[in-house]
């Protein structure tokens, strides 16, 4: 089989897949009157594309999406080369035996500031705790809450960011969101790698006691 027959056969697959997909979104939407009134873009246009969260129970009432102490290695790594170039531009700046060019000591600095911006993002991401709390029947993630028995089904969702320009670098998010029983919806987690993030849903929805609508392999916008 060559090449040109293999990438017909993978268009193919992909084709037939999304045709399925949406033959059992159309099958949800006339089952469920919640799903027909249910929105089926991204809530929002951002979060974390690597696998910041996991599924933790501290005790059977209680299960919890929290960080994982290993997706602070790469912030980490962003701070400390930020500290670094800080460091260096300190002591090359302020010694008299140097006359290093101002302009490079300012881009330096630009260059330290992205870094330890982007290590101080990522950690805000990271910490942010999502609890799910049978006791007290409360959903809180943040400032926003709600009862338990009000989620009726748990929503995934799959978007890209970076397509606006052929030298952009696109990248794959996955939203974890609750639908209420009136079809609103609260986002509970977006981050990277949906096979990273599925088990801990089935997990989450057993625990919950509802049905999970998992359409990440559908792409379903595309953010600028």
């Amino acid at each position: 089989m060559g090449l040109m027959d293999k990438l017909q056969g993978a268009l193919q697959d992909a084709i037939a897949d999304a045709s399925k997909l949406n033959e059992q979104l159309e099958q949800l939407l006339k089952d469920d009157e919640v799903a027909a009134k249910t929105a089926w873009e991204p809530i929002k246009s951002g979060g974390s594309h690597r696998w910041t969260h996991n599924l933790q129970q501290p005790s059977p009432d209680r299960a919890e999406l929290k960080g994982r102490k290993e997706a602070l290695l790469l912030p980490g790594t962003f701070a400390l080369i930020g500290i670094s170039i800080i460091i260096y531009t300190a002591m090359t700046g302020f010694s008299q035996e140097t006359n290093s060019d101002p302009i490079f000591l300012y881009i330096l600095l630009a260059f330290a500031a992205s870094f330890i911006g982007m290590s101080a993002y990522q950690i805000i991401q990271w910490k942010i705790l999502v609890v799910f709390d049978r006791a007290s029947n409360r959903f809180l993630k943040k400032s926003t809450s709600c009862p338990l028995n009000d989620i009726h089904a748990i929503q995934i969702l799959k978007y890209t960011q970076g397509r606006g320009s052929s030298n952009s670098v696109s990248r794959a998010y996955y939203e974890l969101n609750l639908v209420l029983k009136d079809s609103s919806r609260l986002n509970a987690l977006t981050q990277g790698r949906s096979s990273r993030m599925r088990p801990d849903v089935e997990k989450l929805a057993e625990f919950l006691g509802v049905p999970i609508w998992d359409f990440s392999n559908r792409e379903l916008m595309t953010a600028k």
